[in-house]
């Protein structure tokens, strides 16, 4: 095969993809706009966000807007406005649709339903963290009145030695705000106390406390990367069952979603089996490479609980 036709091969292999997922957009994007004119917004929307994944365009965006908005996702709807519009200014677009946005996003600002989350009113204990359906809030977010879909939402907040706090709320009424409290929260008795262990004499002691915290924090990554993996395949099962998703990988509003979870869960299954591996290496390195020779000054070690913003496991601390 001579050179060229060999480039053009390579060329055509590496477009093809890209054509698919152009094409997957555009056959999305199609079924949406159809289910639109039926006024059938709930199965409409889900196949305007798919379509906008693969393929982001500020006329999917604002099809997508339209449709939370006539589907009465109003929060969504402002936020959706709010992109198209940046990227009709980011792309200097000819057509000016970030003036459509805005239009939009005017109408919708004093319909906008909103929720107002506080800390406990005793004080924020160290490593809150706080959800809103599932979605993290940043700490800086708590106090202000934030648009939400109207409707049901739940809260959640969670902390180190602090039993789990959950709260359903209901946002509704156009313009309305709401406010809620966390709390108060519950101190957890059977939460394992700080382990802390002294040492005065064996410089490697501090490394093998530390190993042995890596390796087991590593090994509890890699078996919550199981559990996501159990859940990325049991969602795909979901999709593929009832109808729901074809041979053809077309989908319905519930295949989507189900598929969209099981990607999600794969992902997350993924980073955590990697970095699992990672962990546990350190740990198995720092116990074997532990130092011999004996020093005066004292070691100390603590393996304690961490929560944060997204994440979940052991903290290590110590002077070695």
């Amino acid at each position: 095969m001579r050179a060229s036709q060999f480039s053009m091969v390579l060329v055509l292999m590496a477009a093809s993809p890209a054509l698919a997922q152009q094409s997957q957009a555009d056959k999305l994007f199609e079924e949406g706009a159809a289910l639109m004119k039926q006024n059938k917004y709930a199965e409409a929307c889900p196949k305007f966000e798919q379509s906008n994944k693969i393929d982001p365009e500020i006329g999917g965006m604002l099809w997508l807007a339209d449709c939370y908005e006539r589907n009465n996702q109003t929060a969504s709807a402002y936020a959706t406005y709010k992109d198209a519009e940046k990227m009709s200014l980011d792309k200097k677009d000819k057509q000016q649709r970030d003036k459509v946005a805005q239009k939009h996003m005017a109408a919708l600002e004093p319909h906008l339903a909103k929720l107002t989350v506080l800390p406990p009113q005793d004080g924020r204990p160290t490593g809150l963290a706080v959800m809103r359906d599932g979605e993290v809030l940043a700490s800086d977010a708590l106090g202000l009145a934030v648009p939400v879909d109207p409707g049901q939402h739940v809260v959640t907040a969670i902390a180190p030695h602090y039993k789990k706090w959950t709260q359903n709320v209901d946002v509704t009424g156009e313009g309305a705000t709401v406010t809620l409290t966390i709390g108060p929260l519950e101190k957890d008795a059977t939460a394992a106390p700080p382990v802390v262990v002294v040492d005065n004499g064996d410089p490697g002691f501090a490394y093998h406390v530390s190993g042995i915290a890596l390796g087991v924090a590593g090994l509890v990554s890699l078996g919550v990367g199981s559990v996501f993996g159990l859940v990325a395949a049991s969602k795909l099962s979901a999709s593929n069952a009832n109808g729901h998703c074809d041979a053809a990988d077309t989908c319905d509003s519930v295949g989507l979603g189900l598929r969209s979870d099981a990607e999600g869960a794969a992902l997350a299954s993924t980073i955590l089996f990697i970095a699992g591996g990672v962990v546990l290496a350190a740990g198995i390195t720092a116990f074997v490479l532990a130092p011999k020779k004996k020093h005066t000054e004292p070691t100390f070690a603590a393996i304690t609980p961490a929560v944060g913003n997204g994440f979940y496991g052991l903290a290590a601390t110590g002077r070695f």
